[in-house]
């Protein structure tokens, strides 16, 4: 059957950035969900873009694994560039790591990646852009590679990467990938995957910084510190240290890297996998994807702090915390209500006001309508990964108290004194039920990077 964009119905965008914008939609023929990626607008001129962006359909869609994101059509329609991929509903691996996931699923994250990688470099393809960002974990316990907008095939990067550019993410960038871009091999994703799993097993960057030039020095000239002896296997300490080496001929291949992994978590594989399935569900967010910018470094200051790991008693401290967070990360997502749709022909038009719920006698005022506009349609509530949220922060709220938003109990996350709620653009209705006290009600308009402050001791006094 030829591609057709009327066969499909968007459901909301769950992804932007320079390079390209991802929407969830559903596939009318075939009645299941898929993501559909779209080349920017202003990178339809640029042939470097237009390429970039075929190779990455081709290289996911020469790559037959279970760990890798896997392409169903890649399309030009009006002007626009389309790739049709399938659809994870879950959370990405970066947000899980924020959120304290336990040591044993991160490793079996990183032993799943490192088998689609294996498979990958046996064609000759070469990922770029290795980070936790770029792992997606469903709800069911799928690890999936995802993003390969910077991929390489082997044989192509003498005509496709120019002497200077400088491609990836600054964090996870290995330093002949600083030094000489256009000679980069398989192992600049290598030296990536150290990155990754010297975060998991010190609980921090191996090089971290707070600029591009702080953390290209560090890679380019430092070592970091030993691994923890009491905390991590040998043999995986070893090998974390080897994919970190500057020369890049001393690195482990990605072969190697998997055998290790494989045998580490064997024992383990059953549990981890179902620890991630409950983690996945109860704490996922709808933004599944993290878009790969098109031809620059991300944020040089990217980087993902976890609390240090190597003390028995902050390790039981962590699995309260990850207790608690699995609770607290519950959603409205998970009610079965399905979202507004709109065709997919009709990029970025969008129902504006589908996502905000607007109580009886009140009115969007013109600066929320035209943030609702910019956004499109949205969940009322929820954590998000980038999108231009307003922070609410309720302070003396009480751990049996019940915060009710538009009609419905929503969750927050606990910070010290302070409560904090993540919402998008729009009005609410506030309701604070008390236990040991009357009710606390409040309507209020929340914008793109605002915190609004309610302090319950002052409510009540």
């Amino acid at each position: 059957m030829a591609f057709s964009l009327k066969d499909y119905e968007v459901i909301e965008e769950i992804g932007r950035g320079g390079f390209a914008s991802i929407y969830r939609a559903r596939q009318k023929s075939l009645s299941r969900e898929v993501a559909i990626k779209r080349l920017s607008p202003q990178r339809t001129q640029n042939a470097a873009d237009i390429l970039r962006f075929r190779r990455e359909a081709e290289a996911m869609a020469s790559l037959t694994h279970d760990n890798i994101i896997a392409v169903f059509d890649y399309a030009f329609h009006n002007g626009s560039y389309y790739i049709v991929m399938e659809y994870i509903d879950g959370l990405a691996f970066d947000a899980a790591l924020e959120r304290c996931l336990p040591q044993a699923c991160a490793l079996f994250i990183m032993e799943k990646t490192a088998g689609a990688l294996k498979t990958a470099h046996a064609q000759n393809i070469i990922h770029r852009d290795i980070k936790p960002a770029n792992v997606l974990l469903g709800r069911n316990g799928q690890v999936k590679l995802a993003d390969f907008g910077l991929a390489l095939f082997r044989s192509g990067i003498e005509s496709f990467t120019s002497p200077d550019s400088v491609l990836g993410t600054i964090s996870y960038m290995a330093p002949e990938a600083l030094v000489s871009p256009k000679e980069v091999d398989c192992r600049i994703d290598v030296f990536s995957m150290g990155c990754i799993l010297y975060q998991v097993l010190a609980g921090k960057h191996p090089f971290d910084g707070s600029s591009f030039g702080e953390i290209s020095y560090r890679i380019l000239n430092e070592n970091p510190p030993p691994l923890a002896a009491d905390s991590v296997p040998a043999s995986l300490a070893g090998l974390t240290m080897q994919c970190l080496q500057k020369d890049r001929e001393k690195r482990p291949g990605m072969a190697e890297i998997h055998d290790e992994l494989r045998t580490v978590t064997h024992d383990r594989y059953h549990e981890a996998q179902e620890k991630l399935i409950a983690f996945v569900r109860l704490g996922s967010t709808q933004k599944s994807f993290q878009d790969v910018p098109g031809a620059a470094i991300n944020a040089a200051s990217q980087k993902h702090v976890i609390k240090s790991r190597s003390s028995p008693i902050f390790a039981a401290a962590v699995l309260t915390a990850v207790i608690v967070a699995l609770v607290l990360f519950s959603r409205p997502l998970f009610t079965g209500k399905k979202s507004p749709v709109s065709p997919l022909p009709a990029f970025p038009a969008f129902n504006a006001s589908a996502g905000v719920e607007t109580p009886q006698g009140m009115q969007p005022s013109e600066r929320t309508q035209k943030n609702i506009s910019k956004n499109g349609p949205a969940p009322v509530t929820g954590t998000t990964l980038d999108m231009k949220v307003g922070i609410l922060v309720l302070r003396g709220l009480a751990a049996q108290d019940t915060v009710v938003l538009n009609n419905k109990p929503v969750t927050a996350i606990k910070y010290d004194k302070e409560t904090r709620i993540e919402l998008l653009p729009g009005y609410y209705r506030l309701e604070i039920r008390r236990k040991n006290g009357p009710p606390v009600m409040r309507e209020l308009e929340l914008v793109p990077f605002e915190r609004q402050l309610i302090d319950l001791g002052k409510e009540q006094r």
